[in-house]
């Protein structure tokens, strides 16, 4: 009896039989003779980067956002002056000594060369080439699996609906999303073993490992790939001895104790480990947005719940059978969205891919109608429109204005609104603000550290779990302008004060009621106050 569950590479999954339900396996024939030339594209692949194309000048366009951005390019200027990774929180004074374990720093690094040498259109080109890439290998391999281009528009949809918010935010979260992307579609995928496989695989995870913690969920799902595997032998030879005597079963923990140990392939040797439990469990990051469970109240909760409830109905109407690794990936990743909005940068791509290859299964009929030609072979004509697309998106960018006119856009068109420019211009021409911490808005820390060289010495950053909790806590008390403000403020020795307008109201009106502070900038999103008599 054979163990062998999966299609040959170039057929489609199983179909169920909804009279009779056994699999029954059906194949598509291939175009006589088609023979693939080198870098020859098949024609729903172009459809596929064109559409991609688009989201690339899209996320390329965006502007970039004030918050985290700036804290990575603080320790990527950080790393490059010192030659070495810091192993204590080396930017912020409450938090020195606190040991650090910087997983991202090969992409803090990278981000601040970019931004250093290109400028800030840089960043945004890196930033959407990461976004559009990640979409692109979700899209084609829902694509691959239906052999159908509408698949892969419908996967890019949903990608999109669903993680439009973690895509527009640039971090080296981006960077560990094609990786994620490309174990994705190997897990989903045919799961070949070849040479390249196993050398692509652990130098991917070697890099990975520095450049974001989201290497765990890699690796999560090449657990997912073995575990998968082995249940879908068992329930169709119901014999435990041929799932464990299964060479593929053998071959994908293979794969996955290669990949574990690469990872140590960084820095911080086995730190990187734990450290991935430390922060997502971290206590400050309950009061992150972001970081909080996922619910209808939220507009991507909803978005989400949508998707939901579209993949249920498909499944159910779907005549393509549901392999286990679908379960496993999507269920898993769809219990890590519910405990915290963040992760839905994992469920989206999986979401996309099950969506869309079960929605084209029900759809075959309808689609087989505008399909009644034999398959285009790949051509070169097709790689040579991709490429000529992709120019024209990168010239379309500020980058690509920047490179026409050799001049660098404005500042003010490239950062977001909420970007304290003119905050950070003024404390830029100040010589004599009081020294010591700065009790500043973290979401805006980082950005005015940056623009003031260090000088400004910020009592938080977004960075909070290497911050201690109590002064975590106590900032906090400070936002919401608790009425033991000024107690807090002398405790810390805090000298100058940053307040956001539209987020720390109160603060603002109590500290302006006060004879001790004076007010020495103010504008329409931000007031600058110092103490009158300095502690």
């Amino acid at each position: 009896m054979s163990a062998t569950l999966a299609p040959p590479p170039d057929l489609p999954a199983p179909v169920v039989s909804p009279v009779s339900g056994p699999a029954v396996t059906t194949a598509t024939a291939s175009p006589a003779g088609t023979r693939r030339l080198p870098l020859a594209t098949q024609p729903r692949t172009a459809l596929l980067a064109i559409a991609c194309c688009g989201v690339f000048l899209a996320l390329a366009s965006g502007r970039l956002w004030h918050t985290d951005l700036w804290d990575h390019l603080n320790y990527g200027k950080l790393i490059l002056q010192q030659q070495a990774v810091p192993l204590t929180e080396p930017l912020l004074p409450l938090a020195a000594g606190t040991r650090m374990v910087n997983i991202p720093w090969l992409a803090q690094v990278s981000m601040k060369l970019t931004e250093r040498h290109i400028g800030l259109a840089g960043l945004q080109l890196l930033a959407g080439g990461c976004g559009a890439f990640a979409v692109f290998l979700t899209a084609r391999e829902a694509a691959r699996r239906t052999r159908s281009a509408f698949a892969g528009l419908l996967a890019i949809t949903v990608f999109i609906l669903v993680n439009q918010h973690e895509l527009q935010v640039i971090r080296p979260q981006l960077a560990g999303l094609v990786g994620y992307c490309i174990t994705l579609a190997w897990t989903l995928g045919t799961q070949k073993h070849s040479l390249k496989h196993w050398i692509g695989f652990t130098l991917l995870f070697a890099l990975w490992a520095n450049l974001h913690g989201s290497f765990a969920m890699g690796l999560a799902l090449l657990a997912i790939a073995a575990v998968g595997r082995a249940l879908d032998v068992l329930l169709h030879s119901r014999s435990a001895a041929l799932m464990l005597a299964d060479p593929q079963f053998h071959r994908n923990i293979l794969l996955l104790q290669l990949c574990s140990v690469a990872v140590l392939l960084n820095p911080n040797g086995l730190l990187i480990y734990p450290e991935i439990f430390a922060v997502s469990g971290h206590p400050n990051t309950a009061s992150m947005f972001e970081w909080q469970p996922l619910t209808l109240r939220m507009p991507h909760g909803q978005i989400a719940a949508t998707v939901l409830a579209i993949t249920v109905l498909c499944v159910r109407f779907s005549p393509r059978r549901l392999r286990i690794t679908e379960i496993l990936a999507f269920g898993g990743t769809a219990l890590l969205a519910a405990w915290s909005a963040r992760m839905l940068n994992w469920w989206a791509p999986v979401a996309a891919i099950v969506v869309a290859t079960h929605l084209a299964a029900i759809l075959r009929p309808v689609l087989c109608r505008f399909n009644a030609r034999p398959t285009a072979r790949p051509s070169l004509l097709y790689t040579v429109g991709c490429l000529a697309v992709a120019a024209c998106s990168v010239a379309l960018t500020p980058l690509g204005a920047q490179l026409r006119t050799g001049t660098p856009p404005a500042a003010a068109s490239l950062l977001s609104k909420e970007t304290p420019l003119a905050l950070a211009a003024f404390l830029r021409s100040q010589q004599d603000l009081p020294r010591g911490t700065a009790w500043v808005p973290a979401e805006w820390a980082g950005f005015l550290m940056n623009q003031t060289q260090g000088s400004l010495k910020s009592m938080v950053n977004l960075h909070v779990h290497l911050i201690p909790e109590e002064v975590w806590r106590d900032y906090l008390r400070v936002a919401a302008g608790s009425a033991d403000w000024v107690n807090l403020l002398d405790e810390y020795g805090v000298n100058l004060v940053v307040v956001d307008k539209r987020a720390h109201s109160l603060l603002l009106k109590r500290i302006r009621e006060s004879a001790d502070w004076k007010s020495l900038y103010d504008d329409r999103q931000s007031v600058l106050l110092l103490r009158r008599q300095p502690l």
